[in-house]
């Protein structure tokens, strides 16, 4: 089972000592205070429920991005949450929503945890991450990001790209997670040139994958107000088990660092190759700085 603490007596130094260090995965009781005093799916839908999102449905057979999902269609925010509260969604979901580029108002309240905030994707100015002072890198917005799903709604097992870490605050519901120790990764079927492992731990087919039998994983279920960190390169796979809303954000700091500048910078794609070069310089400068990181606080976006 996933370990549980408290988040507040959950220490900055424990996080880094016992889950960052040992790439362990741990669930945070109440890291909502933590985040904000008054955020829920309802307030968000009241600043943002004009917005448009595109709603997705997982597909096994999708080649649409990572998570084996496609895109149903096009509604308002609103719309949406009070059609998911009718019963009426479907398996719909709304995954990996930019609230930055979407819904900047919900970011007013809304504060990163001490435990993730030395986020090099996001503390870094923008000279630094892009070629020009106004040309923001194409991560600079992506997170937080919002996730709304019915029961039994989910992506498909995989692993986070770039070898980013992840965090995410459940505002309401329950959500399933499963994880698999590196070891039994090729027990997955992983595809060479993607994060995207052909394991559908929700429903197997040990007929195409057999060697899925062999492989042993750890669940959990977190619940409303709870938060989860997983670490880098570790595959999963999340279920929803009843209506639930979170907002997540995936990060570098430098216990993944190396890691995620190596595979950026390797990308077939111009921009993430860039940004890559760029963390690896500043990699290479870290390596260079005596002394920690310093205390760490909770930091407001």
């Amino acid at each position: 089972e996933v370990d549980v603490r408290d988040a507040d007596s959950f220490t900055y130094e424990e996080f880094e000592r016992e889950f960052v260090a040992k790439r362990r995965a741990v669930r945070i009781r109440g890291l909502l205070s933590r985040v904000s005093k008054d955020m829920s799916i309802d307030r968000i839908s009241d600043m943002c429920g004009d917005a448009q999102v595109d709603l997705k449905t997982h597909d096994r057979t999708s080649s649409e991005g990572t998570f084996k999902l496609k895109t149903a269609e096009w509604a308002r925010l609103g719309d949406y949450v009070a059609e998911r509260g009718r019963g009426l969604a479907e398996g719909k979901m709304v995954f990996d929503y930019s609230i930055p580029t979407n819904c900047p108002e919900v970011l007013s309240s809304f504060s990163v945890p001490s435990y993730f905030a030395r986020d090099y994707f996001q503390n870094l100015t923008r000279p630094v991450m892009a070629s020009h002072e106004n040309d923001p890198h194409p991560f600079s917005d992506s997170w937080p990001s919002l996730f709304i799903g019915p029961p039994m709604s989910g992506g498909g097992l995989h692993i986070d790209a770039f070898q980013t870490q992840f965090w995410m605050v459940v505002l309401e519901g329950k959500k399933l997670w499963q994880f698999f120790d590196l070891e039994f990764l090729p027990y997955l079927y992983p595809d060479p040139t993607t994060s995207i492992l052909g394991v559908d731990t929700v429903r197997p087919d040990y007929d195409a994958h057999p060697l899925y039998a062999y492989a042993s994983s750890f669940v959990c279920i977190v619940e409303p107000g709870d938060g989860l960190y997983v670490p880098s390169g570790i595959p999963h796979q999340v279920t929803n088990l009843s209506p639930t809303s979170a907002l997540s954000m995936n990060f570098i700091d430098d216990s993944n660092l190396g890691r995620a500048s190596a595979e950026l910078a390797a990308s077939a794609d111009p921009e993430q190759a860039r940004i890559g070069e760029r963390l690896t310089a500043l990699k290479d400068a870290i390596g260079a700085r005596e002394g920690g990181p310093g205390e760490r606080h909770d930091r407001d976006l």
